[in-house]
Formats: C-alpha cells, sequence, structure tokens
C-alpha cells in the first residue's frame, strides 16, 4: 500500500541487505506548487542494524537511478545511518492527484551487504484553480463569451468587472466548466451601457474565480484570472451639444415609466435601425 506524504519523514519500504541489517527508504514532501501542479519530495537511504554491527569500505547507493558513491561505513545495532539524500520534483495529473508513485532503491558494496527495493507513494492532493484562455470584445448588443482551462477543485464564478464593481455581472457553475457566454438581460445591458455614459466604449473586465462555497459572496473566491476587453456601445441617437455630435439613448414613455428602445426609420419602403 503507497503512503501518503506528509513535511516529516516516513519510513516507506525497506529491504534486508544482510543478516544484520536491512536498507530502508524514507520519504516526504517540501513544498507544492499550484501554479505548476507539482511537489517537491526528499528520499532518504538509510542502513540500519537489524541484529547486529557491520561494515563496508565501498558502496554505491542509488535513489530513482540517481547513484552516490559510498567510502568507508558502520553501522550499529538499533541505530540508522543516512547513506544518501534525494530531493526533486514530481507532477501531478491534471485534476490534482498523484497516487502510487513509484520509487526504485538499492544498495550495492565491497562486502556481502546489499539489496534492492521498490516503494510507492501519494502526495496530498493539489487543489487546482482555473486559469482563462479567451474572452471577446463586444458590442452591447452582444453576448460574449469567455473560456478557461478546466480542472478546477472547487466550483467557478465568471464575472464581468467595470472599474472597483467586482460583481458587476456574475454567473455561477459548476467546477467542471470550461466555457460561460453572458447571455445578457436587458436590465444587465443597460447597466453597462450607462457605465459607459457618454463614451462609445467601456472597458471589462472577464475574470474567472474559484470558490470555496458555490454561490458564496466575494469573500469566498479563492482565485482570479482575468483578461481584460471592451464593450462597444452601438449608437442609438446623436444629438448637437457644443458643436459636437453627443451619443444618445431613445426612451418613450410606457405605464408610467421610462423604457430604452431601438429607434427605427422608414426607407424605400423597409424599416432601418437608427445607428
Amino acid at each position: 500500500m503507497a503512503t501518503t506524504l506528509t513535511t516529516s519523514y516516513q519510513r516507506l519500504a525497506s529491504v534486508q541487505t544482510s543478516t544484520y541489517s536491512e536498507l530502508r527508504l524514507y520519504g516526504k514532501y517540501n513544498s507544492q506548487n499550484t501554479t505548476n501542479n507539482t511537489t517537491s519530495v526528499t528520499l532518504q537511504a538509510r542502513i540500519y542494524g537489524d541484529g547486529g554491527s557491520g561494515s563496508f569500505s565501498s558502496g554505491t547507493v542509488r535513489i530513482n537511478g540517481d547513484s552516490t558513491s559510498l567510502g568507508n561505513t558502520s553501522y550499529s545495532r538499533g541505530n540508522e545511518k543516512t547513506l544518501k539524500t534525494y530531493t526533486y520534483t514530481v507532477t501531478h495529473s491534471s485534476d490534482g492527484t498523484l497516487n502510487n508513485k513509484s520509487v526504485s532503491f538499492s544498495l550495492s558494496t565491497s562486502t556481502s551487504v546489499g539489496g534492492s527495493g521498490t516503494a510507492h507513494y501519494n502526495c496530498p492532493k493539489i487543489n487546482r484553480y482555473p486559469t482563462i484562455r479567451a474572452a471577446s470584445n463586444f458590442t452591447d448588443e452582444e453576448n460574449p463569451t469567455m473560456t478557461w482551462t478546466t480542472h478546477s477543485t472547487y466550483p467557478l464564478r465568471a464575472k464581468m468587472e467595470v472599474g472597483t464593481n467586482y460583481s458587476f455581472i456574475t454567473r455561477d457553475l459548476d467546477k467542471s466548466a470550461s466555457v460561460c457566454t453572458f447571455t445578457l438581460t436587458n436590465e444587465e445591458r443597460d447597466r453597462l451601457i450607462d457605465a459607459a455614459g457618454d463614451n462609445t466604449t467601456l472597458s471589462v473586465r472577464f475574470t474567472i474565480c474559484a470558490m470555496r462555497t458555490a454561490g458564496g459572496t466575494e469573500n469566498d473566491e479563492l482565485s482570479w484570472s482575468y483578461l481584460d476587453r471592451t464593450m462597444t456601445v452601438t449608437p442609438k441617437g446623436r444629438i448637437g451639444k457644443n458643436g459636437a455630435w453627443k451619443r444618445v439613448q431613445i426612451y418613450y414613455g410606457k405605464n408610467g415609466s421610462w423604457k430604452r428602445c431601438t429607434p427605427y426609420i422608414g426607407k424605400n419602403g423597409t424599416w432601418k435601425r437608427v445607428k
């Protein structure tokens, strides 16, 4: 059975090297890199005086194919002596797991002391966070799309941020999602247009977040990956002001309230939308 590494040494396997000695392999993990999906692991080969003491004048100890030459070495009953320390980096699977990793170890000496074995270990799962891949520029009449890498450990939230409003428009998604098309409501389009003011463009930040809790608040956001894109405001009408034309939105009164509308004009027997 594979041992799950911790930050302290644990014995992973042992092999008898003589009547009075055995070679033991220990392992621990040092750190994990979420971005690279890797773990730094250190392994140690130690000789143990199993039933007595002994020595050899030369030898070679190997861990995972990496060898170290040994000079005169002695060991005593009931005690361990470290022969080799080996540190390397292992890469996890795309879902953040690393299980049943195999590693070989061996000792050969100038005497009859020697042996080889294989150990297996697991690493703690690395929490995976999504990374945005693409997002589209769009107009106020379109539904923008964003995509990101998958393998998130957590539920997701796709966001359109404007200025310091980090939750301007949000969509909560399952952790397996890799794309979000914002099918904007009329109210959401109005808010985006209002945010643009008299400008013909608006800077929008598309952000994908890993969430501690599905549907949680901004305080539950664990990671952020984003791209800045531009929304172009489609003119609906213009007026002259101070010698320049200003874009305006056309509204009409209905049931005691004002509603935004798209104006049309008749031309050659057909209706044309006003730009």
